[in-house]
């Protein structure tokens, strides 16, 4: 079987280096972080990563340069070096960045449609953009060029309606660029990663054609091995807040049982595909 690129697509603050760590805990996959900031000159303060403050020397990414990150994952393959491994997990999220792989000639590329509840989502942009005016009329000018017919009432309406188009729309743009390629993908919600993992760690290795038991005796069962790292360890995702074992649902607790009701999103269920 000819090594494969599991490319996670998804909104931001979807969980996908949370579902990454726990797939690249596994014996056979390595989690690679988001590649596609690769493509441009590392300038400081920017962090490319948590470990090591010099790419040159990262033992995963030394070797790959803005010039050649089309061969991004041929140097990566090459830097790990083990004879075991079979899949990198890049969570770049962006569907222009997975788009310069489709049909690629050497790795069999595998695409996960990460999806989070919009309520969490909605409460987590409100957070973030709090304190700017400026970034909020910006998200709400983006918002309200991307549908036709809702300008008017997504430039003046509720600021919540702006973060749930925005989720709405990026997840229809990723399940369009799945079925215009008809690419080989699955969806996987965020609630069902954090809240069974180890079920649905299990559907994603039998869907790649892997093991969840790769015979390493030293190990024990590398999907709990895997589980149990992604929510304990001090990753770097972690690190950054976003990621509980208990599935992160603080908009549960923080949100007033009316607003979780009757939001529009709590009426929204969890689609294979958007139209």
């Amino acid at each position: 079987m000819s090594r494969q690129i599991v490319t996670i697509l998804s909104t931001n603050y979807a969980g996908s280096h949370f579902l990454s760590l726990m797939l690249g805990s596994h014996l056979c996959v390595a989690h690679i972080g988001e590649v596609r900031s690769l493509r441009r000159a590392y300038r400081k303060p920017r962090v490319p990563c948590h470990l090591c403050d010099d790419l040159s020397q990262c033992p995963i990414v030394r070797g790959v340069t803005p010039g050649s990150i089309d061969n991004v994952y041929d140097t990566i393959f090459n830097n790990i070096d083990d004879a075991n491994l079979d899949a990198l997990v890049d969570t770049s999220k962006q569907i222009d960045w997975a788009r310069r792989f489709v049909g690629h000639k050497r790795y069999r590329i595998r695409y996960i449609h990460l999806v989070r509840d919009p309520r969490a989502l909605v409460r987590r942009w409100t957070q973030l953009y709090t304190g700017s005016v400026r970034k909020r009329w910006h998200e709400r000018w983006k918002a309200a060029r991307r549908p036709p017919g809702s300008f008017a009432s997504l430039l003046t309406g509720r600021q919540w309606r702006v973060y749930l188009s925005r989720w709405l729309t990026e997840n229809q743009r990723i399940s369009r660029f799945i079925r215009r390629y008809d690419l080989d993908a699955a969806v996987v919600t965020y609630r069902d990663a954090a809240l069974e993992p180890e079920p649905t760690v299990r559907r994603i290795m039998t869907w790649l054609e892997l093991s969840s038991s790769p015979g390493n005796s030293s190990t024990g069962n590398s999907t709990t091995t895997a589980v149990k790292s992604a929510t304990t360890n001090g990753s770097n995702a972690s690190k950054r807040g976003t990621l509980t074992s208990d599935g992160n649902r603080t908009w549960v607790t923080k949100c007033s049982r009316r607003s979780r009701t009757t939001c529009p999103c709590a009426i929204i269920s969890m689609p294979r595909t958007w139209n």
